[in-house]
């Protein structure tokens, strides 16, 4: 097994003197934090879209407020299932496991595409998991990879 400095050190983070690759640690870092933001805005994205939902499916007010209730709902267990879920997966590595979230995005945005009320809920639990997954992996990646002079500052971002 690689020990911690020669694994850094691979991953640019630090040269072989062991100086820290400020400009490369900045970029992954940054990198990293918008898969944080993704449980923030998985919550928020709804928002500006259920309006043209309801002008496609000709919702009135109170089917609205039910249905927008009912997707936000799906979001947040979604999230809860995929944060709960995250260990499951986890021996894979963080970084795959980022890269699976990430297809979950993917996969959920698309779906929420298709007209089918029953689709994107199905398509708002997938984008709510990848959004849990992404509250765990991505926490624990920044602290495996950040160097231990500047691991507390790093881990602040999440």
């Amino acid at each position: 097994m690689i020990e911690a400095k020669t694994a850094r050190r691979l991953a640019g983070l630090t040269s072989s003197t062991g100086h820290i690759n400020k400009g490369y640690l900045l970029g992954l870092l940054l990198t990293i934090v918008i898969g944080t933001i993704q449980f923030g805005y998985s919550i928020g994205s709804w928002n500006a879209a259920n309006e043209p939902y309801a002008i496609l499916n000709d919702w009135d007010h109170d089917a609205l407020l039910r249905n927008n209730a009912i997707i936000q709902t799906a979001t947040s267990i979604g999230s809860a299932l995929g944060a709960l879920g995250a260990g499951q997966i986890a021996h894979f590595g963080r970084w795959k496991c980022m890269m699976i979230c990430n297809l979950f995005v993917i996969l959920g945005c698309l779906l929420t595409f298709l007209p089918q009320f029953s689709v994107v809920i199905f398509g708002r639990v997938l984008y709510g998991m990848a959004a849990g997954g992404f509250s765990v992996f991505c926490s624990k990646y920044i602290s495996e990879t950040a160097p231990k002079e500047i691991r507390g500052s790093c881990g602040g971002l999440t």
